[in-house]
């Protein structure tokens, strides 16, 4: 059954003369595409634009849960949005980790955690409570009611050292500065990491875990991770292969120089945002939405395999920023994440979130509350830190 999330997330780069109709269009796709429709949504177009993603994002809960938070991407203007809740009104600008939620590799954290389907019967032994997100009506300190998210989780840290952000074909990629942040952090290096990795990477196991993070645990480990360094060789090839260029090394092949990939693909970005200028499509100083950039033509003159590590590392880490917690922690965060952010493991999901405490704000009855900023990526061991933690450690946070 498709849920209507799955379709939302589909046709998001699509604009609407209505944001209404961001929602209410889709509708009616319900019999072509057997879609599973959250009961009680109905097209009412008297209904204030904030209201309605609200009213939706509350319903898709019960099918998409975590999910429903993985798709809130960009700063929204619309009035009394909260925090958790899409507006579906925005561009996307960046891949969704929650879409990809069938990945094994990728789900492996949580299915060590919290349970799954290859798990033993023991793994729910430390599960707090329920393993959902839930809404509540808040009350708010200023005298205003907002409706709120809560879900348990453990804390994994607060941001500590932020890299710049990668925005494909805007700025190079930074991989020397991110891996700098990871090697030199003293946190980072704090933690001893050689049981988390394979005998042939016990030399340097931050590093590889820095790699592994970069890679979204994509594809083998030792494969990523050996192309990264510039180690890896292609049967196209016999030089070796470099990230940083995405270009055989000296640079020099049968036919004479070869053409750097890097500038290619960076170059077809400024040709599609010369095409979309011209038609009107695009203003003068708006970059390319992330839809339109041409990640599947990212480092094709360097050989099937190599390509495909290329652009599965510039897309995962488009529009975020790699950081590092004040516990060691590495991981990757969205582009509007600032140092002094929480991220969280909630019961259940897949993926960590950044949170941010709301400012000169409180409940009535002066509990915290926070402000979402994104979905997040982190390495394992976090995961298995927080398996280890009694249930009586679980925190219940309220996102508005």
């Amino acid at each position: 059954m498709t849920t209507l999330l799955t379709v939302l997330s589909k046709a998001r780069h699509c604009n609407a003369s209505d944001p209404r109709d961001k929602i209410y269009a889709l509708l009616p796709l319900q019999g072509l595409y057997d879609l599973e429709l959250p009961p009680g949504l109905k097209p009412n177009y008297s209904n204030p634009v904030a209201s309605i993603f609200a009213d939706c994002a509350a319903a898709l809960l019960e099918t998409d849960n975590f999910d429903v938070l993985s798709a809130v991407q960009g700063t929204s203007t619309l009035p009394d949005l909260p925090s958790w809740v899409t507006d579906w009104s925005l561009s996307p600008q960046r891949f969704v980790f929650g879409e990809i939620s069938s990945t094994p590799r990728l789900r492996c954290p949580m299915r060590k955690v919290w349970g799954g389907d290859d798990s033993d019967e023991n793994e729910f032994e430390n599960q707090p409570g329920t393993r959902h997100l839930w809404t509540k009506t808040v009350s708010l300190s200023n005298g205003k009611q907002m409706l709120g998210a809560q879900a348990s989780g453990y804390l994994a840290g607060r941001i500590a050292k932020l890299g710049s952000t990668y925005l494909a074909g805007q700025t190079p990629f930074p991989m020397k500065e991110w891996m700098d942040i990871a090697v030199k952090s003293e946190a980072v290096r704090a933690i001893d990491r050689v049981p988390d990795v394979a005998l042939n990477y016990t030399d340097a196991p931050n590093r590889h875990v820095f790699e592994c993070v970069l890679s979204v645990a994509g594809f083998s480990n030792m494969g990523m991770s050996g192309f990264l360094r510039g180690k890896y060789r292609d049967k196209d090839c016999t030089d070796h292969l470099d990230f940083k260029s995405w270009r055989p090394r000296p640079g020099v092949g049968e036919d004479g120089p070869r053409e750097n990939s890097q500038d290619r693909f960076e170059q077809l970005i400024r040709e599609t945002a010369e095409v979309m200028r011209a038609t009107g499509t695009l203003g003068e100083q708006e970059p390319v939405p992330y839809a339109e950039i041409p990640f599947h033509r990212a480092a094709k003159e360097i050989g099937i395999s190599p390509s495909a590590y290329v652009q599965y590392v510039l897309r995962h880490c488009h529009s975020r920023r790699f950081f590092v917690t004040d516990a060691g922690y590495m991981g990757l965060a969205p582009s509007e994440a600032e140092v002094g952010d929480e991220v969280r493991l909630f019961v259940g999901a897949g993926f960590p979130f950044v949170l941010r405490k709301k400012e000169g704000v409180t409940s009535q009855d002066g509990g915290i509350l926070y402000h979402l900023v994104g979905e997040g990526y982190m390495e394992e061991r976090p995961w298995m830190v927080a398996k280890e933690k009694p249930r009586c450690e679980a925190e219940t946070v309220t996102i508005v």
